[in-house]
């Protein structure tokens, strides 16, 4: 059991507990979770987890009340769950394990405009403090939809590294399309717009020949 925000990675059968009791079925999970459930082989070690708290809308997650541990009833709610230890994590304790990720942001960061690197420095700074790569970096405003769903995927398997780089790839490509569709577009319109300047041009040489052969007249 873990209270909750504290990062530990759940196992494909305690994540397929939790969809089974949350949504019906592990089918019926976004493809994040797909993804997850697809690792092979799976990270280790991964843990079968409870929250302490009331609940939330996170689907991977199963929640035990506080309330339910208050009075005379022991630990008898924790037995009943089949808990064989309690884990308990600040979430201001540095995760040695991103050190080189934090070290990296540090770095890339003074090729940023400032202030993107003030955000990325905030970001960073949550980081060190114990705080999700996913939640910070969402919190500060650098990270796009898709990336954010990798990067939770990547925190929630241990594979962070890989998928920062499939994201690094994914936009890579995203920009290269998008530079590709700029430049279809913008060669047309600017052909279109250096007609019509030497259409002009043109018209205003002739204006005057034409004023003059009306004069003789």
């Amino acid at each position: 059991m873990q209270p909750y925000s504290a990062p530990l990675r759940p196992s494909r059968e305690g994540l397929i507990e939790a969809l089974r009791a949350n949504l019906g079925s592990e089918s019926n999970a976004s493809i994040k979770y797909q993804l997850m459930l697809g690792l092979d082989p799976y990270p280790s070690p991964a843990y079968r987890l409870i929250y302490l708290g009331d609940g939330g809308e996170d689907a991977e997650k199963i929640y035990i009340s506080p309330r339910e541990l208050s009075g005379n009833v022991g630990l008898k709610p924790l037995r009943d769950l089949k808990i064989d230890y309690v884990v308990l994590k600040r979430e201001n304790v540095e995760n040695p394990g991103l050190r080189p990720l934090v070290s990296a942001l540090d770095m890339g960061g003074e090729l940023l405009h400032p202030l993107l690197r003030e955000r990325l420095a905030r970001a960073s700074r949550a980081i060190r403090e114990g705080r999700g790569v996913a939640q910070s970096m969402e919190a500060n405003g650098l990270t796009t939809p898709v990336a954010l769903r990798m990067l939770n995927v990547g925190e929630k398997s241990g594979n962070m590294g890989e998928m920062l780089e499939q994201i690094a790839a994914f936009h890579d490509e995203e920009m290269a399309r998008w530079v590709d569709w700029f430049t279809r577009l913008f060669e047309p319109i600017l052909m279109t717009i250096i007609g019509l300047v030497i259409g002009v041009i043109v018209i205003l040489m002739y204006m005057p020949i034409f004023e003059l052969a009306g004069n003789l007249q």
